[in-house]
């Protein structure tokens, strides 16, 4: 684990550590956001629920000892040290391509209880078994499941088999082993991470990581092929349909009728500073067609551009106060989104 810390500080900037615990944990501020925006880390938003603080603080002193990590105060810079031995032969590097925790954090563990259990109960089914226990202990995720199985015709178990074959098969056999192995059916039960951690000979971390990693493969295959994935498809908005909506996909609804931070403030009963904080979110979140970047009033735009082109200060790097002197009524909030407007199209200002 503490060498997976030490890859999240592999960007060479000075940060404040605890940031990144907060993020790893899942603490949804605008601050923890751009903090994994801007130094690459976003994708591993909520990974680890329940590290503890302290001993992630171990880690780091740890690190700090072993000269892995320069430790000033409340902050740390990785060293050449530490660079090295991510590069080196003896650590292996896994390749997370497919990572998207801050857009499937909410989902990915519901769909994946939901597959599981559906592809149990379909393997029974086809040799005529009824009595069993299923894989799901929860007696509400059994209601939700019974009310969606029964709302299902014949033909659905089929084409459920098929469209799972078919994912697996797009994503490869050797990639989706870690998915596969998990499922348990008629006279089979699946793998735990400890026993795949033990066949595969690495550690659980590492079993983990690609399984998260592979599990985000699946879920964005399914919701941009949902034409391909129907039954599948038809699983995770089953399962969605039960998540409390997400305020910040209140807000931007209502953004894309005024870009008024104080009538969105108005309409949603909350501060501005909190309307401001969802807007940051949507704009490190949102895909190219929906960027709300491209409909953001920027007042200052201009002088903006003019100082991004004249520095040579990293835009992570800039401060709102010195800039705010040399833009008159520049406010943070466009402070800030003109920054991951800057990140986006590559314009770090050095």
């Amino acid at each position: 684990m503490k060498y997976f810390i030490l890859s999240c500080f592999k960007h060479g900037y000075t940060v404040r550590y605890s940031t990144l615990y907060h993020l790893l944990t899942g603490k949804k501020t605008a601050s923890v956001l751009v903090y994994g925006y801007f130094y690459a880390v976003l994708d591993y938003f909520k990974l680890f629920p329940k590290l503890d603080e302290s001993q992630f603080n171990q880690y780091i002193m740890e690190l700090s000892r072993n000269q892995l990590l320069q430790l000033n105060e409340q902050h740390v810079t990785i060293t050449p040290k530490g660079l090295d031995l991510l590069t080196s032969s003896g650590y292996k590097q896994l390749e997370l391509s497919h990572l998207s925790s801050l857009t499937y954090h909410r989902l990915d563990n519901r769909f994946w209880q939901r597959l599981v259990l559906t592809t149990q109960v379909y393997s029974e089914q086809a040799y005529g078994h009824t009595m069993y226990l299923p894989v799901e202990t929860s007696p509400f995720r059994l209601v939700v499941f019974k009310k969606w199985y029964q709302s299902q015709n014949k033909m659905t178990a089929i084409a459920f088999r098929d469209e799972l074959v078919s994912l697996m098969s797009t994503i490869g056999e050797l990639e989706s082993y870690i998915l596969v192995s998990q499922f348990s059916g008629h006279k089979h039960t699946g793998q735990t991470m400890t026993q795949l951690a033990s066949e595969l000979e690495t550690t659980q971390l590492a079993v983990y990581l690609e399984f998260k990693n592979r599990l985000h493969q699946l879920l964005t295959l399914i919701t941009k092929n949902q034409i391909n994935f129907p039954v599948l498809t038809n699983i995770l908005t089953d399962e969605a349909s039960y998540l409390p909506v997400d305020t910040v996909d209140k807000t931007a609804e209502i953004y894309q009728r005024t870009q008024s931070l104080s009538d969105i403030a108005k309409i949603r009963g909350l501060r501005e500073s909190t309307i401001s904080d969802h807007l940051i979110e949507l704009a490190i979140s949102s895909n190219q067609e929906s960027d709300i970047l491209k409909i953001y009033p920027f007042g200052h735009l201009d002088e903006l551009n003019h100082f991004s082109k004249e520095t040579v200060v990293d835009c992570r790097n800039w401060d709102y106060q010195q800039l705010r002197q040399k833009i008159n009524g520049l406010s943070f909030n466009e402070f800030r989104l003109y920054q991951i407007k800057q990140i986006k199209e590559g314009k770090y200002g050095e």
